[in-house]
């Protein structure tokens, strides 16, 4: 997928949608190129890798939905610690 970044740098995000439903975030995980990072202004392009991250499900009717957010107002994020130990050392 390729995108026209203008105005200033964003935080770049990538949503797909099946028959006007949003595929879960847990199913769009294998990304590459300009997304889920800063972008700066021009040019920018996303791969998808759609046949790994999502095999059960084949569709020719898919949407992206790209979205530019605010580098001073990200998405939010949740960060989990899977290393184990003990809380908070």
């Amino acid at each position: 997928m390729d995108y026209k970044l203008a105005g200033e740098a964003a935080i770049v995000t990538l949503g797909i949608e099946t028959n006007g439903v949003a595929i879960p975030d847990s199913a769009v995980t294998l990304l590459s190129g300009d997304v889920c990072k800063k972008v700066e202004v021009g040019s920018g392009s996303i791969t998808w890798n759609a046949g790994v991250d999502w095999p059960e499900n084949l569709t020719v009717v898919a949407k992206a939905k790209v979205t530019a957010w605010s580098v001073d107002a990200p998405p939010q994020v949740m960060v989990i610690d899977l290393r184990g130990g003990a809380f908070g050392l």
